[in-house]
């Protein structure tokens, strides 16, 4: 998982810099850079601060989740299971329809 790339795109999408996020986090931004090239992780603590500071939960932040505004594979392979679901049904009601 590269939660990097998460924590810097939810920073941009935040419309913070590095030094701005940093600040209300309330670490510098050399270790928020080290966050957001994976060269060390969060605790807990700034965790919370980062999902603070970019308004989404930790889940979103750490990729539990999909980013605002984007579809995920899984949503549109659901909608296809959905799909092939609701068919099957009504062919199965159609073919044991009452007569």
């Amino acid at each position: 998982m590269n939660l990097g790339k998460n924590f810097k795109r939810y920073r941009n999408i935040a419309g913070l810099t590095q030094r701005e996020a940093a600040e209300i986090i309330g670490i510098n931004s050399y270790q928020l850079g080290n966050y957001e090239t994976d060269r060390s992780e969060p605790s807990i603590r700034i965790l919370i601060g980062m999902s603070k500071a970019y308004g989404v939960s930790i889940d979103e932040l750490v990729g539990n989740t999909p980013i605002k505004g984007k579809e995920n594979d899984y949503s549109e392979e659901s909608k296809k299971l959905e799909q092939m679901i609701k068919e099957f049904v009504d062919q199965y009601m159609e073919e044991h329809k009452e007569k």
